[in-house]
């Protein structure tokens, strides 16, 4: 019985860590940009999208952060071949 003391808190806190807003997986993709992780940032973004499909900004820096990640693959594929 002791077991189930545990179960019901450790349920909560994984429901509420699951209803994160639009607005805050957003900024989450801004932060991961910053820190020069455009491919992060991308799923923050598409993410906040699912959630809210009229955010334009999230839309916008989707498209500059994909097209980021996108050079930065092809950038390291180039090295490891010229390697």
């Amino acid at each position: 019985m002791k077991a189930h003391r545990w179960l019901f808190p450790l349920l909560a806190l994984a429901l509420a860590a699951g209803c994160v807003t639009a607005a805050e997986r957003f900024e989450q993709g801004v932060e991961l940009e910053e820190r020069g992780r455009p491919a992060d940032a991308a799923e923050r973004y598409i993410d906040a999208l699912r959630k809210d499909p009229s955010l334009a900004d999230a839309r916008r820096r989707l498209q500059d952060a994909g097209d980021r990640a996108a050079a930065d693959y092809l950038e390291r594929a180039g090295a490891a071949d010229a390697a």
